[in-house]
């Protein structure tokens, strides 16, 4: 079970995501008992390996999610690259993305989105284009040497003095402004405003650093089955002959003996998460509806439960809770 988008900058981020006073007795189970290893970098690479494709955890996360079935080929020599609706907040000395500033949107706005960008950017020689999981895929004529940073990185505090690095990070930080003054008055953005949703004040492009090239792995034996509604997930699947599934009910953890399995779930996906205050809630309903599920199927068809969180690895069986005597570590900070 992987949490996609559940980053913490530090040892006070916790706090600031979630009071003290809210539990989330599932994932501090798995915290408590389970065994620890650092992924230190993320869980899509780890994903790659997991399923046995060492030769595709370094390639641009950006390209594989490209490879979705949603999406449409992308001749050479260009690139892929996420391009994730944000609402940035400006301080009194730096510019701020909330939590609730990694924004999803619906079918209908990514694709009045990309009617918009096609019209507007007519020429420019950048197409964007939807996928799964409120996310957008920019095409750039031409490759970018860029390395950038995953927005829900970010979330929850001042943005990094340097956004990207690298022989085109000045071509990427312009086209950046250049969406932000565009999106500025674009008809769907109103609409967002009127309806009490938080503005798309730019495309954050990130995910296109790392081998552009398609690769051709041999898919495993037997293919796991997935779960989620994440463009990685979904292209990583596709690229080896099957297809992610939508999530099932909350609450209903698929289990089956000597199964493999994954579920991507998103904290932007959850109820409550867009508000400003959401984070706890978003956090409790994963918790409750998701996590709480898996523990108590330990021994009962699940033989044993991984949890990827914040580039932590954490691996449970039921036999692991005789560990009594290790500490509970209240709410996030076990993933810390």
């Amino acid at each position: 079970m992987v949490l996609g988008d559940l980053y913490l900058g530090g040892e006070t981020a916790p706090r600031a995501l979630l009071p003290e006073e809210v539990r989330l007795p599932a994932l501090e189970y798995v915290v408590r008992f389970g065994a620890r290893r650092a992924l230190p970098t993320g869980w899509r690479p780890w994903l790659a390996r997991w399923l046995g494709c060492e030769s595709v955890a370094p390639l641009a996360p950006a390209r594989i999610a490209a490879l979705t079935p949603a999406a449409t080929h992308l001749p050479p020599p260009g690139t892929a690259w996420f391009a994730t609706p944000v609402q940035l907040q400006a301080g009194l000395s730096r510019v701020h993305l909330a939590h609730a500033g990694v924004l999803r949107l619906g079918a209908g706005e990514q694709a009045e989105l990309a009617r918009a960008f096609a019209r507007d950017f007519a020429g420019s020689g950048y197409a964007l284009q939807p996928v799964c999981g409120g996310e957008l895929i920019l095409r750039t004529p031409t490759p970018w040497s860029v390395t950038s940073c995953e927005p829900a990185r970010s979330a929850g505090g001042e943005l990094p003095a340097v956004l990207a690095q690298g022989a085109e990070a000045a071509v990427l930080r312009r086209l950046m402004a250049e969406m932000e003054m565009w999106l500025h008055s674009l008809p769907m953005n109103a609409a967002r405003r009127g309806a009490g949703e938080a503005p798309v004040t730019t495309l954050w492009l990130w995910g296109g650093e790392g081998d552009p090239a398609s690769p051709a792995p041999a898919p495993p034996p037997a293919l796991p089955r997935a779960w989620g509604d994440d463009a990685y997930l979904s292209g990583m699947w596709h690229l080896l002959g099957g297809s992610a599934q939508p999530l099932p009910q909350a609450g209903r953890v698929p289990a089956a003996a000597g199964e493999r399995g994954v579920i991507v779930l998103k904290l932007s996906a959850q109820p409550a998460a867009a508000t400003a205050a959401g984070g706890a809630s978003a956090l409790a309903h994963l918790d409750a509806q998701w996590l709480e599920p898996a523990v108590h199927a330990l021994g009962r068809g699940l033989q044993r439960l991984s949890l990827i969180a914040n580039d932590w690895h954490f691996s449970v069986s039921r036999t692991d809770a005789w560990r009594f005597w290790r500490a509970r570590r209240p709410g996030l900070s076990g993933l810390v």
